[in-house]
C-alpha cells in the first residue's frame, strides 16, 4: 500500500508591503511551496503556535525587539524552522543583529532577485531537513542508550541481589559446618590438655600452640562470617547492625564512631536494610582509607516514608566535583541507591571534612507507624 504523499513545505511570509508580499507569495507557490502570510508581529507570533512552518521569511521594516522575540519563539521549538530576514539598506544594522541572534540568512529588499530568493529558501529547507534527521537520529540514539542503561541497571540489581544471597549462604554454611567443626576440635583439644596435664614439656608446649592456633582460627572464621553477612542485621535489625559496625570500626581503627537514630526499623525490607548497611560500611571504609578523621557521627532517620542515613567525619575532605570516575566506592553507593529509587549526596571541601547522605523512599509496608 502506497504511503500518503507528504504536503509541500510551508513558508510563513511576514511582510507589510502588499506588492512585495504578492510577489513572494506568487513565486513561492510557483515553486510548489505552500504559504501563509502575515502583515506584522501581531499576526505572525500567534501563527507560530497554530502552524508548523518549515521556514519563516521575515520582510518587515521591523523593530529589532520584534525579530528577536520571534527568534526566541523559534529557538524554544525543538524542531525550529529557519528564519530568513529581508531588509532594506536602512535596516541593515537591525538585520545584522538578527543574524547574530540566530537568523539563517539575510536578503536585500525589494526581493526582486527571485533566483537568489529561491536558492536561499531551498538551502534553508535543506538545512531544516538535515537538522530534522539529526534530531531523529539523536532521539533514536537516546532511546537505545536509555534502553541499554535500563538493561544494565536490571542486570546490576540482579547481580547485587545474587551476591548478597551468596554471601548469606556462605556465611550460614561457615557458621553451621566450619563453626561446629572448630567447636568440636576445641572441646577435644581441651580434653587432651586435661588428660595430659602432667605430660612432658614438649607435649604441653605443642598442645598450647595448637590451642592458640585453633583459637585464632575461630576468631578468623567469626570475622569472615560477620563480614559476609552479620547475623545481627538479620536477627536484631538495621539500627543494631549500624551500632555494632560502629563498635567494630572503633576497635579496628581507633576512630570513635557515634550512631544516632530516629524512627522504628521493625518493618524495613531486607533490601532496604542491606542497602543502608552496605553504604554505611563503605562510608566507614572510605573514611579509614582517605580522610584521616578523628571522629565520625552517623544518623539514621526513618520517617514519613523515607529513610535517610548520614555519615559525617571531621577529616581532610575533598572536592566532590573532582572525584575520579574510577572511584568505585562512591559509584557503587550511588548505584545501590539508584536501584532502590534513592539518591546519594556528598558535601565536602578540602580541610572541612565530609558529609555523606543516602536517602531512599520506603514502600508503604515499610513506613514507620
Amino acid at each position: 500500500m502506497d504511503q500518503p504523499k507528504a504536503p509541500p513545505p510551508l513558508i510563513l511570509l511576514v511582510e507589510d508591503d502588499p506588492g512585495i508580499r504578492r510577489l513572494c507569495d506568487r513565486a513561492l507557490r510557483a515553486w510548489g511551496l505552500r504559504t501563509e502570510a502575515a502583515t506584522g508581529p501581531e499576526q505572525a507570533l500567534p501563527l507560530l503556535n497554530r502552524l508548523t512552518p518549515d521556514l519563516v521569511l521575515w520582510g518587515l521594516p521591523l523593530a529589532t525587539a520584534d525579530g528577536l522575540e520571534l527568534l526566541r519563539r523559534l529557538e524554544d521549538c525543538l524542531d525550529a524552522p529557519p528564519m530568513v530576514v529581508a531588509a532594506s539598506h536602512d535596516e541593515r544594522d537591525e538585520a545584522l543583529r538578527l543574524l547574530a541572534g540566530g537568523a539563517y540568512a539575510l536578503l536585500d529588499k525589494p526581493l526582486d532577485n527571485l533566483e537568489l530568493l529561491r536558492h536561499t529558501v531551498n538551502r534553508g529547507l535543506e538545512w531544516r531537513t538535515l537538522r530534522q534527521q539529526r534530531y531523529r537520529y539523536h532521539a533514536r540514539l537516546q532511546q537505545d542508550v536509555d534502553a541499554r542503561t535500563a538493561e544494565l541497571r536490571d542486570l546490576s540489581q540482579h547481580l547485587e541481589h545474587a551476591r548478597e544471597e551468596e554471601k548469606r549462604r556462605i556465611a550460614k554454611e561457615l557458621h553451621d559446618e566450619l563453626g561446629m567443626t572448630l567447636t568440636a576440635l576445641f572441646m577435644d583439644l581441651n580434653w587432651l590438655r586435661e588428660k595430659l596435664r602432667d605430660a612432658d614439656e614438649p607435649v604441653t608446649c605443642r598442645l598450647t600452640s595448637m590451642h592458640t592456633l585453633l583459637e585464632g582460627a575461630v576468631k578468623t572464621s567469626r570475622r569472615i562470617i560477620r563480614d559476609l553477612r552479620p547475623s545481627v542485621l538479620d536477627n536484631l535489625g538495621l539500627i543494631a547492625a549500624l551500632e555494632w559496625q560502629a563498635v567494630e570500626f572503633n576497635a579496628r581503627y581507633r576512630i570513635p564512631c557515634r550512631v544516632e537514630h530516629r524512627g522504628d526499623d521493625n518493618g524495613l525490607s531486607d533490601t532496604t536494610r542491606i542497602t543502608l548497611f552496605r553504604i554505611f560500611q563503605e562510608a566507614l571504609t572510605n573514611v579509614a582509607r582517605h580522610a584521616g578523621a578523628k571522629e565520625i557521627r552517623a544518623a539514621l532517620t526513618l520517617t514519613h516514608g523515607r529513610a535517610a542515613l548520614s555519615v559525617h567525619d571531621d577529616g581532610s575532605g575533598f572536592d566532590p566535583a573532582r572525584v575520579s570516575p574510577a572511584s568505585h566506592g562512591l559509584l557503587g553507593m550511588r548505584e545501590r541507591l539508584h536501584q532502590c529509587g534513592g539518591k546519594l549526596t556528598i558535601e565536602s571541601a578540602p580541610g572541612r571534612g565530609t558529609r555523606l547522605c543516602a536517602a531512599l523512599p520506603l514502600q508503604p509496608q515499610e513506613v514507620p507507624a
